[in-house]
């Protein structure tokens, strides 16, 4: 890595606008600007010398107004540290420059989105199979940045990129020093004063993971107050929701291991970022397996959702749950991601069991459908059987019965 770009050339203030065609620094011409952050605005460049765009990080702001010598030193370290990581999972520092008293970082440019855009973007939380594959990336690259000997420090959404192949890369890795960390991601033990050894801060990735991980799968963070004294006293404080109360449908072994990372003793966390990894890819690779098998349920009833949900998980161990709470939601559900059977009332207010039947024979590949009611009339169970539907439940439900049912939908039908 190199001391710096300096350069005779005009080297605009990067607090100024840029115009486009200017120099950063030798060979290392303004494109436009991508955004800016807590730690500093974020340009695309062009670097001439090796006719490649790449990303330019300025640590502007507050950071950049306390760069003392100390710092500077710090960061040095730091950049040439970060450089040294490479791997598919994170975005990879190539230079370390300063330009007007301000230090910048020349990176990957990775075309794409941040995962905070990716989350804010849905109503809901992501489907299993699109946030999966993000997760197990996301662990990769940590695990790449731990065994380099270095911590992140600042893992949370806006420092995911999910590049224009719908993968993830770790991006923004140790320069928590210069912002503090963020707040909805920040482990207990990092509240207390510093400095901390990498260790700690390792086992404090982890933590961060864990946060990412439950607002990935739910949708939502594990802990949300007005202002950030007091999202830092929860994490302190009150224990974190488990992510299956806030979506069923993760898979068990997955659960527990974000769960765990959610511990505010570092020592009931997991060991290290390769656990994490692994658990995600089993998780994966469960979910592929030819007898795993993913169902709908779709009911307007709340109380009747949950009944049923106990009574296939009781009875099917490889088995991933949805539930809506509407023919809508049900539609929306069956967009993200593909099931092997419906489990739907036939009485609902909107788009109802009927009209939601219809809806799903139409698609190129069908799921079986269960029909749930409480009533029905002739008319009714004629059209269903026009449709296809050949398997219907009289509400209240038996357990056995739906078991069967449900078994012979799934594998012998």
């Amino acid at each position: 890595m190199s001391k710096g770009r300096q350069s005779t050339e005009s080297v605009p203030e990067t607090e100024e606008p840029l115009s486009p065609g200017s120099y950063l620094g030798p060979g290392l011409r303004f494109v436009r600007e991508l955004g800016a952050g807590g730690q500093g605005r974020v340009l695309l460049a062009e670097d001439e010398h090796l006719a490649r765009p790449v990303a330019v990080k300025f640590l502007g702001g507050d950071a950049g107004a306390r760069m003392t010598p100390e710092i500077r030193g710090r960061l040095r370290v730091e950049a040439r540290a970060m450089a040294r990581v490479r791997h598919p999972s994170v975005v990879q520092v190539f230079d370390l420059g300063e330009a007007h008293q301000r230090p910048y970082l020349v990176m990957e440019f990775v075309p794409g989105e941040t995962m905070e855009r990716r989350i804010r973007a849905h109503t809901e939380a992501l489907s299993l199979a699109e946030s999966l594959p993000l997760l197990a990336q996301i662990a990769e690259g940590l695990q790449a940045v731990h065994e380099a000997g270095l911590a992140h420090g600042d893992l949370q959404p806006t420092n995911v990129l999910i590049g224009q192949d719908q993968k993830a890369r770790v991006a923004d890795f140790g320069l928590a020093f210069l912002s503090g960390g963020t707040a909805h991601y920040m482990a207990p033990e990092l509240q207390s004063p510093g400095p901390h050894e990498v260790s700690v801060r390792q086992r404090a990735d982890l933590y961060a993971f864990g946060a990412l991980a439950h607002e990935i799968l739910a949708g939502e963070r594990p802990f949300e107050a007005p202002d950030r004294a007091r999202v830092l006293v929860q994490h302190v404080h009150k224990a974190a929701p488990l992510i299956r109360s806030r979506r069923h449908e993760v898979p068990d072994s997955l659960a527990q291991v974000v769960d765990a990372c959610l511990a505010k003793d570092p020592a009931d966390r997991p060991a290290k970022a390769a656990d994490l990894a692994e658990t995600v890819a089993a998780a994966m690779a469960g979910m592929r397996r030819p007898s795993f098998r993913r169902v709908l349920i779709v009911d307007d009833d709340p109380h009747f959702r949950a009944l049923a949900r106990a009574y296939v998980e009781d009875a099917f161990e490889e088995i991933h749950i949805v539930e809506a709470d509407g023919g809508e939601s049900a539609m929306e559900a069956c967009a993200r991601e593909t099931f092997d059977a419906v489990i739907l009332d036939l009485h609902m207010p909107g788009v109802d069991g009927l009209q939601l039947a219809t809806n799903l024979r139409a698609e190129a590949a069908p799921p079986k459908l269960l029909v749930m009611t409480g009533k029905g009339s002739a008319r009714d169970w004629a059209l269903l059987h026009s449709l296809g539907v050949s398997s219907f439940l009289a509400k209240p439900l038996e357990p056995d019965q739906l078991h069967a049912e449900l078994r012979r939908l799934l594998y012998e039908s």
